[in-house]
């Protein structure tokens, strides 16, 4: 890989997440933003493994799929990590009033 192979990567990727960023911003309530927005990540996964990780550029076909596997298995825990953590957040803050009820008000510990 040369230089010039990074700086089209890098170009790349940026162009990526500005096209998802201005596509949040330009039509932020379309219905099928979602399919947009998993169609640039996938593009953006893709520029990642051959221009980073060179997926295709191996000295064997199990070394592609070694790292091709690896990179699915990082964002598989990116991903479901964070969408974890988002129902655990939104399960938490929507908890009913009547268990609220019984929380006791905090104290002052200074009197």
């Amino acid at each position: 890989m040369t230089t010039l192979n990074y700086i089209v990567g890098y170009v790349l990727s940026a162009l990526l997440t500005l096209a998802a960023a201005g596509l949040l911003w330009v039509i932020p309530a379309y219905p099928l933003i979602s399919v947009a927005f998993v169609v640039l990540a996938l593009c953006q996964l893709i520029v990642q493994l051959v221009f980073f990780l060179h997926l295709g550029q191996g000295k064997s076909p199990s070394s592609n799929l070694t790292l091709f596997a690896f990179a699915l298995i990082v964002v598989g825990i990116v991903v479901g990590g964070t969408l974890w953590i988002m129902n655990n957040l939104q399960s938490q803050h929507a908890m009913p009033q009547e268990f609220l009820n019984d929380v006791p008000a905090p104290q002052n510990q200074l009197e």
